[in-house]
């Protein structure tokens, strides 16, 4: 549609451009956002009608619900990592902290206070995650030392390539015999653990 006058793009067309290049509810959904703020700059300057967006239909939402790492697949990951694999920290530190993958791709060493058992200065999203430290469980301060000796010169604990770091997240999973379940399926882990553990309280 780049290349077509605003005024001359009819409900079909724009309906049909979107059910084809976005199938997706959520990737549907920010067509219709990018679209919808563009035709409310052309009809400001006259060139045509500013609702033609809302005409456009999303897919259904197929929530998929997160699956959660398996006791056994947390221990192979232990043993993968006590092998000498360090890639197995990515999945671990996560399933152990809760963290985000984009707060584990911005980690540098720097955020880390071992001797107060936590991690600062990396949250996301929200204002109360921003402030709010992330505690590292007793069992994870060896793999952090680790990670710390083994940082890159720029003092981040893992490459600066997002492509990198999820290939060597996928990597560990296939060398610990893991299923291939996504980063944040750790994080629904983290809360799986919480959940069952008799010394958390269910509000936390």
């Amino acid at each position: 549609m780049h290349w077509r006058p605003v005024d001359q793009i009819s409900v079909t067309e724009i309906r049909d451009v979107v059910s084809r290049v976005a199938p997706s509810y959520y990737t549907a959904r920010d067509c219709k956002t990018v679209l919808t703020r563009l035709f409310n700059l052309a009809g400001a300057d006259g060139w045509c009608a500013k609702d033609l967006p809302s005409y456009i239909v999303l897919p259904k939402l197929e929530e998929k619900e997160r699956q959660v790492f398996s006791d056994m697949e947390q221990s192979a990951l232990w043993r993968l990592y006590e092998s000498g694999d360090l890639r197995a920290a990515i999945p671990l530190l996560m399933i152990c902290t809760g963290m985000m993958p984009g707060e584990m791709q911005a980690l540098k060493v720097e955020h880390i206070d071992l001797d107060a058992h936590k991690i600062t200065g990396i949250g996301m999203k929200t204002k109360v995650r921003r402030e709010s430290p992330v505690y590292l469980p007793e069992d994870t301060l060896p793999l952090v030392e680790d990670l710390i000796t083994n940082a890159q010169p720029s003092g981040y604990l893992w490459r600066r390539n997002e492509d990198a770091w999820y290939a060597d997240y996928y990597a560990a999973l296939d060398a610990a015999g893991c299923r291939r379940l996504e980063p944040y399926c750790c994080r629904h882990t983290t809360a799986t653990r919480l959940a069952i553990s008799e010394n958390i309280a269910p509000q936390t």
